[in-house]
């Protein structure tokens, strides 16, 4: 994923999978959260996010959105 913030803030990627060659740890079937940290305007904001995996699913749209 390729983010393209407005200036003066430069773009940056990110992408993570579990369950691959590179990185074997599958998550189990279940609900899970993820929380992103980010510095915006110099004070650290977190916001977390709900998902839910089924056995050999895949789920490539979940978004943090600040």
């Amino acid at each position: 994923m390729t983010v393209t913030p407005s200036a003066p803030c430069g773009p940056f990627q990110y992408h993570r999978e579990y369950g691959t060659v590179s990185n074997p740890i599958q998550l189990l079937p279940g609900s899970y959260q993820i929380t992103a940290t980010a510095k915006i305007n110099g004070k650290r904001k977190n916001l977390s996010v709900g998902f839910d995996v089924s056995t050999c699913d895949f789920n490539g749209t979940i978004v943090v959105n600040f």
